[in-house]
């Protein structure tokens, strides 16, 4: 029966032990080695994040500066068609308030004219026939 029992503690040892235990071992060095790379990996993911980070600030400065000259050129450009536009307007305000000004002459010219022709006609009337004025 010891011989049984040592026979059985040899084969299970060899075939059963030996096979399990080096399937413990492989299994546990490849757990150890992902949990190492995992722990490399957070650290190369830390270093990838601080990139990504101060890429992603200058990007955004590139494209505030971007932006503000861009903005600044589009103003440039609304303040010189203002400009010409406001140059057209006062031209024309201008010319317009210069031939109201021809015409004003004008029709005082006719209304001093007719009010001598008036005042000559009232005079005429008013005033016996051989006095002149």
């Amino acid at each position: 029966m010891a011989g049984e029992i040592l026979l059985l503690m040899v084969f299970l040892d060899k075939f059963w032990f030996g096979p399990t235990g080096k399937v413990l071992d492989e299994r546990d060095a490849t757990l150890r080695a992902q949990l190492s790379t995992v722990k490399d990996g957070g650290d190369e993911l830390d270093s990838l994040i601080r990139d990504a980070e101060s890429l992603i600030r200058g990007a955004r400065g590139e494209v505030t500066a971007l932006v503000q000259s861009k903005k600044a050129a589009k103003q440039g450009e609304l303040d010189a068609s203002y400009a010409a536009a406001k140059a057209k307007v006062q031209a024309e305000t201008d010319s317009a308030v210069a031939a109201m000004e021809k015409e004003s002459e004008a029709l005082l010219r006719a209304l001093d004219a007719q009010a001598d022709a008036i005042s000559t006609e009232v005079l005429r009337r008013v005033l016996p026939d051989g006095v002149r004025v």
